[in-house]
């Protein structure tokens, strides 16, 4: 059974660690990924450019796409207390881009 401060913790919206961040980016990278997976169904070409157009473009202003992202990232990384804000955040800082 967790104490409290855990759990309180653990259900707070949090950020992603530097490690969870890791494994965002190795997955986003390996060409057998989720990253590559998920992204057939958003983009025509797998192309830097229409990759790009999708995560700068359309997630950075629509709150729908981000949530898809969203999606994905909670998959990679095993848990989903983060918000589509976060998302967001990670997406427009030098984080993504690694």
């Amino acid at each position: 059974m967790k104490d409290i401060k855990q759990f309180i913790n653990e259900s707070q919206d949090k950020y992603f660690s530097e490690q969870e961040k890791g494994k965002i980016m190795k997955d986003m990278w390996d060409k057998d990924g989720l990253f590559y997976k998920f992204m057939k169904d958003k983009v025509d070409h797998l192309t830097n450019n229409e990759i790009g157009d999708y995560l700068y473009g359309q997630c950075l202003d629509d709150d729908r796409c981000a949530a898809e992202f969203a999606s994905y990232i909670a998959e990679v990384i095993g848990r989903n207390n983060f918000s589509i804000e976060q998302v967001q955040k990670f997406i427009n800082t030098e984080d993504l881009k690694g």
